[in-house]
C-alpha cells in the first residue's frame, strides 16, 4: 500500500513538472519572423532521433527544447557563436548554416534536461561537432547511443531500478537516503557521432546525509562522505556498475 502511494505521488510530481515546463517552454511563434527555417531545421533533426531510437520512443520519452536550441551565427565583429533563436533578427547576421537542437527526455519520474543535443547543417546533415572557437575547443553531439533495435522504449523505472539495487547490496530501508535519475554518461576519446555515451538509471546511496539534510557547520569546515552507485541499463534492466564514490568539500558558509 505505501509503494503504491509512493508510485502515485511520484506520477503527480511528474505530471506536475512537465506540465510547469510545457508552461516555460511555450512559444509565440508570431514573435519569429524565421520561424518557418526553424521548424524545417527542426524537422530534419527529429527524423535524425527517430531514425536512432523509433518513433515510439520519439514520441513517449521527448520533448522539443526550444529554449536551449541554438543556431551559429558569424557577425561581422564575431566568429562563429551560439545565439538562441532571437524574436527580432537584426541585420548584422551574415551568416545562419549550423544548428544545435536539443530535446528533454522525459521518464516516469522526472524530466532528464537536454538530454539530447544535435549539431545539424542547414540541410539536415548531421556535424560531427562544431568548432566553438579558434583554440580548437568544439560544442559535440549529446544523447546518442548505439541500441539493437530502432523502436525501443525503456524496459525500467526509477523504483524498479531502486529494487535492482538492494537486490545487489543496496539493502535499506531508509528511502530518504535513497535517489535514483536517469542520466547521461559520455563515452570517453570516442570519435563516434551516433554511439557517443550510455544513458543510465543512476541509484545513489548516500549513509551520511539525508534528503533536505541541514546540519550545521562551521565556515570552513571539511567535510568527507561516501556515495555508493549503481548504473542500470534502462534498455535491458542489466546492472552495469557498482561503485563507491568518496566526496569531499570545504563549506563556504555557516549552514
Amino acid at each position: 500500500m505505501k509503494n503504491g502511494f509512493i508510485a502515485f505521488l511520484c506520477v503527480l510530481l511528474q505530471i506536475s513538472a512537465v506540465a510547469q515546463d510545457t508552461i516555460a517552454n511555450s512559444i509565440d511563434t508570431d514573435s519569429y519572423p524565421k520561424k518557418s527555417q526553424l521548424y524545417k531545421i527542426r524537422a530534419k533533426s527529429d527524423s535524425i532521433v527517430k531514425s536512432i531510437y523509433g518513433e515510439k520512443f520519439f514520441n513517449s520519452h521527448t520533448r522539443w527544447s526550444f529554449k536551449n536550441s541554438y543556431y551559429f551565427s558569424t557577425f561581422e565583429e564575431d566568429d562563429a557563436l551560439p545565439y538562441p533563436w532571437p524574436p527580432d533578427d537584426t541585420n548584422t547576421v551574415v551568416k545562419r548554416s549550423e544548428f544545435s537542437i536539443c530535446y528533454d527526455i522525459l521518464y516516469d519520474a522526472g524530466i532528464l534536461k537536454n538530454g539530447i543535443c544535435i549539431l545539424i547543417d542547414k540541410d539536415g546533415n548531421l556535424l560531427p561537432f562544431h568548432l566553438w572557437n579558434d583554440k580548437g575547443e568544439k560544442i559535440v553531439n549529446q544523447g546518442f547511443e548505439k541500441i539493437d533495435t530502432t523502436d525501443s522504449d525503456f524496459k525500467l523505472t526509477t523504483e524498479e531500478a531502486v529494487q535492482l539495487a538492494n537486490s545487489n547490496g543496496l539493502h535499506t530501508k531508509d528511502t530518504d537516503r535513497v535517489s535514483c535519475k536517469l542520466a547521461w554518461y559520455p563515452k570517453e576519446d570516442t570519435t563516434s557521432v551516433i554511439d557517443s555515451g550510455n544513458f543510465y538509471f543512476e541509484v545513489t546511496y548516500n549513509p551520511e546525509f539525508k534528503k533536505g539534510d541541514r546540519r550545521r557547520f562551521q565556515k570552513g569546515y571539511d567535510v568527507e562522505y561516501e556515495n555508493y552507485v549503481w548504473l542500470f541499463d534502462p534498455w535491458t534492466k542489466e546492472l552495469i556498475s557498482k561503485s563507491t564514490n568518496r566526496k569531499s568539500f570545504k563549506t563556504s558558509r555557516r549552514y
